[in-house]
């Protein structure tokens, strides 16, 4: 028999370009091994909801949402520092760089600018403060926060995005935060779908899509309240 090497599964890479952007997730990663540099750092995954994007899973309409890792730190040069400081469109004062609460992101508007890899997989390259007189959005998900260092329980890891999931149990302190992982079935759940999804309507489009409820178990927050009631929800 012959081996055969086959491309991947086909997939629809969110095009190149600049995007209204709502962060509906914050998930703490642990202590990550960076094997090219031999060196361990505490990593950050921020998720966000592209309300101009819509795919389509197992027949049900939802916004395309994207998603990138970052270090944990606010140094000079941190990424993470790098990107809240372009999206705030101001720089942390002496007090905010003792402590940032990432929380306080969620809900939170922004423009993300887009690009391919090598391998066509799509990258958040750059984040920006809303331009005036673009109107804020409202994600359709409920916003997702996940401490890793709070130690939830296992079940709340099991209601993570499957890919997450595998991050999260690589970290090198997760045996020290959470003690031995139990022989049980990894949960399989995919960021951009969900089991009971509701519909919504899509801005400027008359079509629907799904509403997706945050994972049970998991530290929820209700999703944004419409602009109309809240002016500004793109400060922080």
């Amino acid at each position: 028999m012959a081996l055969i090497a086959k491309k991947g599964g086909d997939f629809e890479a969110i095009p190149e370009g600049s995007y209204q952007a709502v962060c509906y997730g914050v998930v703490g990663l642990g202590k990550q091994l960076n094997k090219t540099f031999n060196s361990v750092q505490e990593k950050v995954r921020i998720l966000w909801e592209l309300p101009e994007e819509i795919r389509e899973f197992n027949g049900e309409e939802s916004y395309a949402v994207i998603s990138k890792e970052y270090s944990v730190s606010l140094s000079d040069k941190a990424n993470l520092r790098k990107d809240l400081e372009s999206w705030r469109g101001k720089a942390f004062n002496a007090t905010e760089l003792e402590g940032f609460d990432l929380s306080s992101i969620l809900g939170k508007n922004c423009l993300i600018q887009i690009i391919h890899n090598d391998k066509g997989y799509a990258n958040v390259a750059s984040v920006m403060s809303l331009p005036k007189g673009m109107t804020p959005v409202e994600s359709t998900r409920e916003q997702l926060l996940f401490d890793f260092d709070e130690k939830q329980p296992l079940e709340d890891l099991d209601t993570l995005p499957e890919f997450l999931q595998k991050i999260i149990k690589d970290a090198v302190n997760f045996e020290e935060v959470f003690g031995e992982i139990p022989e049980t079935k990894t949960v399989k759940r995919d960021v951009q779908r969900d089991a009971a999804p509701r519909q919504t309507a899509a801005a400027g489009t008359g079509r629907t899509v799904s509403r997706t409820p945050a994972a049970s178990g998991v530290t929820r927050r209700p999703a944004s309240r419409p602009a109309a009631e809240e002016p500004r929800t793109d400060v922080f």
